[in-house]
């Protein structure tokens, strides 16, 4: 599937600029909004496959079928953990998580494991000592479930360690390091969606390297004058957000397709829908007067531009967002609750909320 080519000619004429849009007014929703209270104290880690939702904090994870909006399995690690990703294969089938535990032989040393699981039965398929990985991790997938990537501050390195595995085999395939990365909640590390190309977002720059034999394929300098906080794909071509700013950028030339400048919110994450017709960046919305703000994502047209929706429910800030396949919904995650949305009436669906311990 090819990104479509009338984007170029529609932000042909708005590089670089503030782009005027009409934001819709809220939505008219029925308050039947489906709720299911889980005991944690906050949300570290989310993702999204085939029905299922997966939630961990702490040393919790549960499983959630949100289509019928009842809890499906839970898993309690020992108290000695803490669960830093979870994030499922392409398929479904596995699940990748990574989490740090305390050794038994009385020193405060903390190891952190990188292990693949079977999604029904959660046997643990490998697993990857990744020795004393330090925090903020994340961890991707390629899009034929061969490769599992991972991104986070390597003891005793100077900057973030980049590193990717052949799952089967758990050979290394590439080792970088980059600069150090100020921002934990970041997705900085991404595949193609034809899976040819490997890309991690260093500060203000982008790395990528050809999956054929690893070898850098490109370096692209951005325009973001911050840390760039998030990097995903729109088919084949680069969705960089970062400061309230988002781009779309060519993977061969690093030319801009498409720009849009902060508006009325700040940027942490942005994923597009696999139909590629919407967008949605999550992280935090405010206010016209600028005396409030909270946490919340952003839909947006990719054809017109427009602001379809502003989702404005969360206390906290938007860490996260997941599209459904079908690209119909979207999850939001902040440390104080899930939402899944409705994109075409902007009404919430389904939403996590937490009861604190």
């Amino acid at each position: 599937m090819k990104i479509r080519l009338h984007i170029v000619m529609i932000f042909a004429f708005s590089l670089f600029c503030l782009v005027t849009t009409t934001v819709s007014a809220s939505p008219t929703c029925d308050d039947n909004t489906i709720i299911i209270p889980l005991e944690l104290r906050y949300i570290r880690t989310f993702d999204i496959a085939d029905n299922k939702l997966a939630i961990a904090s702490e040393n919790k994870l549960y499983f959630v079928d949100y289509t019928t909006q009842g809890m499906v399995s839970e898993e309690i690690f020992s108290d000695a953990s803490f669960i830093q990703v979870v994030e499922f294969d392409p398929e479904g089938n596995r699940y990748a998580i990574l989490h740090h535990a305390s050794r038994d032989d009385g020193t405060d040393t903390i190891d952190t494991f990188l292990e693949i699981r079977d999604t029904a039965t959660h046997t643990i398929l490998s697993t990857i000592s990744l020795s004393q990985q330090n925090s903020y991790p994340h961890v991707s997938w390629s899009p034929d479930g061969q490769y599992i990537a991972l991104v986070g501050k390597m003891t005793g390195a100077n900057g973030e360690s980049v590193r990717v595995w052949d799952v089967e085999s758990q050979e290394v395939v590439l080792t970088y390091v980059g600069n150090y990365i100020l921002n934990p909640y970041t997705e900085i590390i991404g595949w193609s969606s034809d899976g040819k190309h490997f890309a991690y977002a260093d500060n203000i720059q982008i790395h990528l390297w050809d999956t054929d034999d690893w070898s850098v394929f490109e370096v692209h300098d951005t325009n973001f004058y911050e840390q760039i906080s998030s990097l995903n794909w729109i088919d084949i071509s680069l969705l960089v957000s970062g400061n309230g700013h988002v781009e779309i950028i060519e993977r061969n030339s690093g030319s801009i397709i498409a720009s849009w400048s902060k508006i009325r919110h700040g940027v942490l994450i942005t994923k597009a829908s696999s139909d590629e017709q919407w967008i949605a960046q999550g992280g935090r919305i405010v206010n016209d007067d600028f005396s409030d703000a909270v946490g919340g994502i952003v839909i947006r047209d990719v054809d017109s531009q427009a602001i379809t929706y502003v989702l404005d429910v969360h206390e906290n800030d938007v860490f996260d967002v997941e599209w459904t396949d079908d690209s119909q919904t979207v999850f939001s995650a902040s440390s104080d609750s899930i939402y899944q949305w409705d994109v075409n009436s902007g009404c919430a669906i389904f939403e996590i909320k937490l009861e604190r311990e």
